[in-house]
């Protein structure tokens, strides 16, 4: 008997996730004047700060992660990746307190491809990066290239909230584009949300330019109201059980 193909959505969450969670902070402007060490150490103690005023245990990370944990098809996978510095999902997944790895799960760590605020050791951990960085700033790290590589082998993917307007953010859609000719994800599945449709028609020019093999799905909602409304576009693509995720 074959053995059933297990495939991978592979999530991308952008500081509209964070938003849609209740985290609106953004660096001050005048932050900007200060030296790149003092920057990066208020941004992580204000931060921090401001994640703790935001509840655990609700919210759409927390409905996300109820849906998937209990409706993701048996031959689909999730693995998670992030822009933002936050660890809110990273949080909630913790919360659940595995004892092993579930099966709907690649890997139960949140990858952060600019750095995080969390505490603890920063050993293999990605690179603590600007908005206004270069790209030449990145370094390879063991956690950004492990990311990079579960990334560009997928053909189906999810992006939240992600502008791409910002140096690092656009440089990682230069760098896939500089290998999507050789690899799966140049011909895979995008689908893009966002509830600012001006950021909506942005990402989605930038992915037709850069991918044009691929299939872009833009999707003009919120986080909130697209897990609330059942999230579709993933039950058409067979990766959750429609019956079970509909909502009233």
């Amino acid at each position: 008997m074959n053995e059933q193909q297990i495939n991978t959505l592979v999530w991308l969450f952008g500081r509209g996730a964070s938003i849609a969670c209740g985290l609106d902070w953004v660096e001050p402007k005048e932050w900007q004047a200060l030296t790149r060490d003092i920057r990066i150490r208020q941004i992580q103690e204000t931060l921090g700060l401001e994640m703790q005023k935001i509840p655990q245990g609700r919210g759409p990370y927390y409905d996300l992660l109820s849906i998937l944990s209990g409706h993701t098809e048996t031959n689909w996978k999730h693995l998670f990746i992030t822009t933002n510095w936050d660890y809110l999902f990273q949080r909630e997944i913790s919360n659940l307190k595995f004892k092993i790895l579930p099966k709907w799960l690649i890997n139960s760590h949140v990858f952060h491809l600019n750095g995080s605020i969390e505490k603890g050791t920063q050993e293999n951990r990605s690179l603590f990066l600007l908005e206004t960085d270069s790209y030449k700033v990145r370094k390879s790290t063991f956690e950004a290239n492990q990311a990079l590589s579960y990334l560009i082998w997928e053909k189906l993917f999810v992006i939240i909230g992600m502008s791409f307007t910002c140096e690092t953010d656009g440089a990682l859609i230069s760098y896939l584009h500089s290998i999507e000719d050789q690899l799966p994800f140049g011909e895979a599945k995008w689908i893009i949300l966002d509830s600012q449709k001006e950021i909506l028609d942005n990402s989605y020019v930038q992915f037709r330019d850069n991918f044009p093999a691929a299939n872009i799905i833009p999707i003009n909602k919120g986080f909130q109201d697209w897990i609330a409304n059942g999230m579709s576009e993933l039950v058409k693509y067979g990766v959750i059980k429609a019956k079970n995720c509909e909502r009233g």
